[in-house]
């Protein structure tokens, strides 16, 4: 310290506040309460994110309806699925037809899937007709094709006709 800032300090009319602005600390008001009362509440609790989940759930599903109703699944109309007759393979003896997708060509034997899963085994032999352009072994997998024949004890079928239909 200087010589003059040690005569400044020991000047008494320097500490003397006529007015008596600086007998209180000025930062007595206590900035931090002020701040906390002014601070923005938190507007994200756990009611706001359950009504958040709501509210998107209740949109996708009203949003999802016109689209399931305009994209979703079409079904197919009646001349082009081929209507299975009332034997579907089962009842024996008698001739009888029905119509399923050629899953496998294997030889002289033919497994057909039916509408409601089912997979039958037809056999062939040499008075077996097949209608479409080629042999049995030209019949391609995924085909439709009606089936007549005899329907044996164990559920086969031996065809007298194979018609592809599609």
């Amino acid at each position: 310290m200087s010589e003059d800032d040690m005569h400044l300090a020991d000047d008494p009319t320097l500490h003397d506040d006529p007015t008596g602005q600086l007998d209180d600390d000025p930062f007595a008001d206590d900035l931090s309460e002020q701040l906390a009362a002014r601070a923005p509440r938190r507007l994200a609790n756990r009611t706001t994110a359950v009504l958040g989940g709501l509210v998107l759930l209740v949109g996708g599903f009203v949003a999802g309806a016109p689209v399931e109703k305009n994209f979703g699944h079409m079904p197919a109309p009646a001349s082009a699925a081929p209507t299975t007759f009332p034997s579907a393979f089962r009842g024996g003896g008698a001739n009888n037809a029905t119509t399923g997708t050629v899953k496998l060509v294997d030889g002289t034997t033919v497994y057909v899937a039916l509408a409601n899963g089912d997979v039958v085994t037809v056999k062939t032999d040499s008075n077996t007709t097949v209608t479409q352009p080629g042999s049995l072994k030209d019949l391609p997998v995924g085909a439709t094709v009606t089936v007549t024949g005899q329907t044996g004890s164990d559920g086969s079928v031996t065809a007298t006709r194979i018609a592809k239909t599609r």
